[in-house]
């Protein structure tokens, strides 16, 4: 068959499970934000340079209630702190699962385009022993001379 980066399948029964988890997830997260590219540029950040401050300046919060006046909201920098942190557990887990599904997607793509030569030099061979088929390589061509790095390969697999 060619490159096969990966072979599986996904029953309906365990796709329906996986989009319902994500949506528990979600549910479970109603507080997230999609931030504009504007504001991811423009918002103040911690970063690791900076949060030992923030631990510094929670303390603070934690430790001497009364310096703080009325302007100030405390349990809600005391909150954010602790939504922080729990969320800094969850990102890498949510970040390295959404690089396998995009690495699972990229390599399925592939697999499948790598294929794709072989099913259009197949279509190529048999185009006028086959009715109908010369109509559906037609389409198929149509890709190939706008992608010359395809028919290049196309091309060494013909050989």
């Amino acid at each position: 068959m060619g490159q096969d980066l990966i072979h599986s399948v996904l029953t309906s029964e365990k796709f329906d499970s996986v989009q319902s988890s994500l949506n528990d997830v979600s549910s479970n997260l109603p507080f997230l934000l999609n931030l504009t590219d504007d504001q991811r540029v423009s918002i103040v950040k911690m970063g690791p340079a900076y949060k030992p401050l923030a631990e510094i300046a929670y303390g603070v919060v934690r430790d001497f209630p009364a310096i703080f006046n009325s302007l100030f909201d405390r349990q809600g920098y005391l909150d954010d702190w602790a939504l922080y942190n729990l969320m800094e557990q969850i990102q890498p887990k949510i970040a390295a699962l959404n690089r396998a599904v995009e690495d699972t997607i990229m390599a399925l793509g592939s697999d499948i385009m790598n294929n794709t030569g072989k099913v259009y030099s197949a279509g190529v061979k048999n185009k006028f022993e086959v009715p109908g088929l010369a109509a559906v390589v037609e389409k198929m061509e149509a890709f190939y001379e706008k992608a010359p790095k395809i028919v290049t390969t196309v091309a060494a697999s013909k050989q």
